[in-house]
Order: C-alpha cells, then sequence, then structure tokens
C-alpha cells in the first residue's frame, strides 16, 4: 500500500512542476447587463438546484508538501445539505468516504497513511463544503456591478464574502471569503451544459491560511429529483 501511494504522489509530484499554470481556460470577458438583479444571479448558483447531483471527478489535492491525485464519486443531496464523497486512485484503492454537512464531517473511513497528517479529513471536508454546500450566492446579497463583472457580497461570521458573476449567462466565475480566521478562493471554468444541468468543467480551491489547493475536474454530472 505505501509503494502504491508513494508511486501516486511522486506522479503528482511531476505533474505540477510540469505545469505551473492552471489546467483550465480563463473565461472570456462579455459585457454584463446594467438592469441584472441580485436575485437572478444568485438563481445561477449551479449546485443548489433542487435535485440530488451525482457526480464523477478526478482532482489533485495538496497538502502540507504531499500532492495526491484522486478519481471520486460524489453524492450531493441538496435537501439534505450533505455531500458523500469517496475518493480513490486510477486502481481502485480508497482513500477516503467522508460525508460533509454544512457544519460537522462523519468519517466513514480514511487510508492509514493519510490518517497520518492531522487534519487531512476535515481539509477535505472543508473544501468539499465550500465548493457544494456553502457559502452560496443569496438574493439578499449586496450587488455591484461592472461593464465586465457583477458580484454579490455580503458579511457573514466574521468574514466578508464576495461571489463574482461574469461571461455569458453571466455564470458564477468565483467566491472570495476574508477574515480574521480564513482566507481562501473558489473559482470555477469551462461551464458546459450536459445531462440538463449547467456546470463548471473545472474547479479550483486556493485556501491561503491553511496552505492547500484543491483542483477538480467534473467529468459527469447527473441530477434526480427524487433522489433514486
Amino acid at each position: 500500500m505505501k509503494r502504491i501511494l508513494g508511486t501516486l504522489l511522486l506522479a503528482a509530484v511531476l505533474l505540477v512542476s510540469g505545469c505551473a499554470r492552471l489546467p483550465f481556460a480563463v473565461t472570456e470577458s462579455v459585457p454584463i447587463p446594467a438592469d441584472l438583479t441580485a436575485a437572478e444571479l444568485s438563481a445561477r448558483t449551479w449546485t443548489a438546484v433542487p435535485q440530488t447531483l451525482r457526480m464523477r471527478q478526478s482532482g489533485l489535492f495538496e497538502f502540507r508538501g504531499r500532492k495526491v491525485p484522486l478519481v471520486g464519486f460524489m453524492v450531493l443531496d441538496n435537501a439534505a445539505a450533505t455531500a458523500r464523497l469517496v475518493g480513490m486512485n486510477d486502481l481502485g484503492v480508497k482513500f477516503f468516504d467522508l460525508e460533509v454537512g454544512e457544519k460537522g464531517v462523519r468519517e466513514h473511513f480514511v487510508l492509514p497513511e493519510l490518517a497520518k497528517y492531522p487534519g487531512f479529513a476535515e481539509a477535505v471536508a472543508t473544501s468539499v463544503r465550500r465548493i457544494f454546500l456553502t457559502p452560496r450566492p443569496a438574493r439578499e446579497d449586496g450587488l455591484e456591478i461592472d461593464p465586465q463583472e457583477a458580484r454579490l457580497v455580503r458579511r457573514e461570521d466574521g468574514r466578508n464574502l464576495t461571489f463574482v458573476f461574469g461571461g455569458n449567462g453571466p455564470e458564477w466565475l468565483e467566491t472570495r471569503a476574508a477574515g480574521e480566521k480564513e482566507e481562501w478562493r473558489l473559482r470555477f471554468f469551462q461551464y458546459r451544459c450536459d445531462n440538463g444541468l449547467t456546470y463548471p468543467a473545472g474547479i479550483v480551491l486556493d485556501d491561503e491560511k491553511a496552505g492547500y489547493r484543491l483542483i477538480l475536474w467534473l467529468e459527469s454530472v447527473k441530477g434526480s429529483e427524487d433522489g433514486n
């Protein structure tokens, strides 16, 4: 097991060192309608559709000097406000099985080699929470509109939140959080329409204070209104 994990970590190091740029195209700027409302923008929150979403994704998680490539399968239950993520390698070796809520995380399984790193499971859970559960844009947020960018802003839990929208749609492109206890940036790239859903093909989350980065490639997203 240690040999497999070591090989994966080495492959990830080579992948990152060989390409310093993000592996996604930047969204092209287009004029933003001046009459947009906060309600219209918040309705573009792709994670908040009234369905259970099933996602297949690949990713690279960089944490405290370790770089872990993984394949993930996730069920996002918006009715229950939970996300269950199983991460493994391409050989089927399971890294973790986490059930994440808006406030906590239940560890169904964490690979012993990864459990040795304090805070690993919580860092993954925090990333999942920020990307897929909370915070999300809200119709009550303050609205700021520039010629090629719109923003929803609010103060919440001791932090300033900014949700950036742009491109065609416009789509939700970014969330920024800044406070005494946290500073992070979430970005969405290359929106696509598939299976009746609109979602980004690429996601990058950078946490400046905790010192980790998560890059995700969403390979498929499927929804079911009844959750089955």
